[in-house]
Parts: C-alpha cells; sequence; structure tokens
C-alpha cells in the first residue's frame, strides 16, 4: 500500500513539474509574439525588425532557446540570433 501512494506522489509531481514548463513556455511565447506584433507601434522603432524562428522550447537537457531572424536597415542581409539558457 505505501509503494502505491508512493508512486502516486511521484507521479504527481513529475506531472505538476510538466504542467509548470508548459505553461511557462506558453506565457513566453505569447509575449514574444506580442513584442514582434507591436515593434512598428514602438516610439523608439529605428527600422531593425524581428521575425520569430524558432519559438521558445524546452529540451530534454532542460535548456531554454529560440531563435529569431534580425533585419535591419543598417546592414544588408539579415542575420539570424539563437539563445539557449540552462
Amino acid at each position: 500500500m505505501k509503494k502505491i501512494i508512493l508512486l502516486l506522489v511521484v507521479f504527481g509531481i513529475w506531472s505538476a513539474i510538466g504542467a509548470q514548463e508548459t505553461k511557462i513556455l506558453r506565457i513566453l511565447n505569447r509575449e514574444l509574439k506580442k513584442e514582434v506584433k507591436n515593434q512598428f507601434k514602438s516610439p523608439n522603432f529605428n527600422g531593425d525588425t524581428l521575425r520569430i524562428i524558432k519559438p521558445f522550447s524546452i529540451d530534454i537537457h532542460k535548456n531554454l532557446s529560440f531563435a529569431v531572424k534580425i533585419t535591419s536597415p543598417y546592414f544588408t542581409g539579415s542575420k539570424s540570433s539563437h539563445s539557449r539558457c540552462r
């Protein structure tokens, strides 16, 4: 009986951690989309634009990462930026 209760507690904790990661990713991606959408409305807009290449994600090693493409009238072409946090 104790093993079953322990198993249920461990499963509950495991699912709560996964739910927290999902919620954090949802919030981060929502805010990033808002920033990209509102970049032209900013009074500080200088022509640089962002485009989301890869939204926020967490890999199996618990690394948070995302990728954006930056275009600017001040340099030719575009620049991709990939960020990873541990």
